[in-house]
């Protein structure tokens, strides 16, 4: 992935997989965390830290 990606398009994208996230069965979470790894240039284990802080806290307030 392009490493320019700008701060409000790196919140944006993690907005989206914390939504679908939140809904996903087990199997599901798994390859929206390989997504991040390839949309965002994470590596796995930063995607997973990534996903306990952001993508399930809800931040619509």
């Amino acid at each position: 992935m392009d490493e320019t990606i700008s701060k409000g398009t790196r919140k944006e994208v993690l907005g989206k997989l914390r939504r679908r996230y939140q809904k996903a069965g087990l199997e599901h979470r798994m390859k929206l965390i390989d997504q991040a790894v390839e949309l965002l240039g994470y590596h796995r284990k930063s995607a997973i830290r990534e996903r306990h802080t952001f993508w399930t806290r809800d931040t619509s307030h």
